[in-house]
């Protein structure tokens, strides 16, 4: 289904639910729509109008008292955030979530949470926050099945730690693992700049090393890193 004819849906789903006056439908649709826009190309208007329907979701999750629901909104804003470049949102918003997520139910909640207070640990200068919160979160990751779509918000600072660290293997094999046709899907540029720089490595050519300082200035540019 086209991504028009989504959002389409999930818009006449929150004006179905607001007619028939019923909360829990509306906390529905508006879940649904905010993740529809999310999932909108980088810098888009659609990506942009997500944050206001995921804020509205979480008000309502918390009014009907639905704890899954509350995780999900608050990881989802984190992550919207994280995207934007928005640091203290971003933390805040996992932490947010890592409170409400500690049982292994929300697993796939609490692995989101935790690569977003990476990544704003990454930006805050603290590696040592940094490492322990990513590979806590892709130890909750690789331990689900089926795999989560969102694995890039612990690889992404895993990757920069072991650029810091001169390990371009590893830095490789995030690169890789987030090219998986099971991963969201990134902008085309940076996709192809990290296939190019995992290409490159695997041939052991010189030129990884630069190719990936450019990916790395790309991926902040986008709010990945």
């Amino acid at each position: 289904m086209a991504a028009a004819d989504t959002l389409r849906f999930a818009e006449d789903g929150v004006r179905t639910a607001v007619a028939r006056g019923s909360l829990l439908d509306l906390e529905d649709g508006e879940m649904m729509l905010g993740t529809t826009l999310f999932f909108f190309p980088h810098g888009t208007e659609e990506r942009e109008r997500a944050g206001a329907h995921l804020y509205r979701y979480r008000e309502l999750a918390q009014q009907t008292n639905d704890h899954v629901f509350q995780i999900d909104a608050a990881g989802m804003l984190s992550t919207w955030h994280r995207l934007r470049g928005d640091v203290d949102h971003a933390r805040r918003y996992a932490q947010e979530a890592l409170s409400l997520a500690p049982v292994s139910q929300v697993v796939k909640y609490r692995a989101e949470a935790r690569g977003n207070a990476a990544w704003a640990a990454w930006r805050a200068g603290d590696r040592t926050g940094a490492r322990t919160e990513a590979g806590a979160a892709l130890d909750d990751f690789e331990a689900r099945s089926p795999r989560s779509p969102f694995e890039w918000t612990a690889r992404w600072p895993v990757l920069a730690l072991s650029a810091a660290n001169g390990d371009l293997r590893h830095a490789t094999r995030q690169a890789r693992a987030m090219l998986a046709p099971l991963q969201q899907k990134m902008p085309d540029d940076l996709e192809e700049l990290a296939r190019s720089f995992s290409d490159q490595q695997a041939l052991g050519l010189p030129e990884a090393e630069c190719s990936l300082e450019s990916l790395m200035a790309l991926a902040r540019s986008y709010g990945y890193l």
